[in-house]
C-alpha cells in the first residue's frame, strides 16, 4: 500500500509540478528578468520542483526495496513449510553425491519404507541381481552382499537362459563403482535386500528395461517395474526375444 501511494504521489507531483520545474531551469539558467520579487518566486518555484523530483526517486527506490523483501519474506514462508520441496536454487546448494538419487529426502521407495542408506563400491557381481558391495566405515572395510529389490533376474547356476548375458549387464553397470544403497530388509540368507542407485539411475529400473530381469511380482510393490516389463516385452529385447520365457521364479522350481 505505500509503494502504490509512493507512486501516485509521483505521478501527481511530477504533472503538476513538471511545467514549474522547466521555467524554474530556464530561469536559473541565465540572468532573472524584472522585479526581485518575481525572481524569488521563480527560485522558490525550482526549489519545490527539484525537492518533489527528488522525493519521487527516493519513492520508487523505496518501492523497488519493499518488493525485494516481500519476495525474500515469500521465499522464506514456502522453505519454512513443511515437507515442500526446495527451490531450485536451494536445491542446487544442498550437499549431493553422484550416486544419489533424484529426490533423496523422502523415507519411501518404490512403495518401500527405507530402513537405512549407506554407500560403497561394487566389487563384485553374483549373478543379474546380486552384487558385493565394498562398505567403508572409518579405518575399517565391510563387505555387504546386496540382493537387487523388486526384480528376479535369471541365475547361471539353474542354468536359466540368458543368466550370463543379465550378469554381464549387470556388471558393466555397476562393478568397480561408487554405488547407493536403499536398504528396505534383510532375507534369510543375510543378503541385504535393497534399492541401488549409480550415478543417479535406479539399477533395477535400468536391468527390466533392457530386458534382462523381470519385476518379481510377489515382492514388489512399484509402479514403474511393471510399465518397463510390458515395454520391454513389447519391443521383445533381451530375454522378451525368447519365444517362451519363464519367470527365475518358476524356473528354480522345476529344476
Amino acid at each position: 500500500m505505500a509503494s502504490t501511494a509512493t507512486i501516485l504521489m509521483c505521478h501527481v507531483s511530477l504533472r503538476f509540478f513538471a511545467p514549474q520545474l522547466e521555467k524554474s531551469l530556464r530561469y536559473g539558467l541565465r540572468p532573472p528578468i524584472g522585479p526581485l520579487d518575481r525572481t524569488e518566486e521563480k527560485m522558490a518555484h525550482m526549489k519545490t520542483s527539484i525537492l518533489t523530483v527528488l522525493a519521487c526517486v527516493i519513492g520508487f527506490s523505496g518501492c523497488g526495496e519493499t518488493e525485494r523483501q516481500a519476495k525474500q519474506l515469500e521465499t522464506i514462508e514456502k522453505v519454512e513449510k513443511v515437507g515442500e520441496q526446495p527451490t531450485k536454487e536451494l536445491e542446487e546448494a544442498q550437499p549431493t553425491a553422484s550416486v544419489l538419487p533424484p529426490t533423496t529426502t523422502t523415507h519411501v521407495i518404490h512403495g518401500e519404507n527405507i530402513v537405512q542408506t549407506f554407500y560403497g563400491k561394487v566389487v563384485g557381481v553374483t549373478d543379474g541381481d546380486t552384487i558385493k558391495v565394498l562398505v567403508t566405515n572409518g579405518d575399517s572395510n565391510e563387505e555387504r552382499r546386496v540382493r537387487l529389490a523388486a526384480i528376479d533376474a535369471p541365475k547361471k547356476r539353474s542354468g536359466q537362459a540368458y543368466a550370463e548375458k543379465s550378469r554381464e549387464a549387470l556388471a558393466a553397470m555397476v562393478f568397480n563403482r561408487d554405488i547407493c544403497v536403499f536398504q528396505i530388509d534383510v532375507d534369510r540368507w543375510g543378503r541385504i535386500i535393497g534399492f541401488v542407485y549409480v550415478l543417479g539411475e535406479d539399477v533395477g529400473d535400468a536391468m527390466v528395461r533392457a530386458g534382462l530381469a523381470w519385476e518379481f511380482d510377489r515382492y514388489s510393490k512399484s509402479e514403474t517395474l511393471g510399465l518397463l516389463e510390458q515395454q520391454a516385452r513389447a519391443s521383445k529385447v533381451g530375454l522378451w526375444a525368447d519365444p517362451d520365457p519363464i519367470p527365475p521364479w518358476e524356473f528354480r522350481k522345476k529344476n
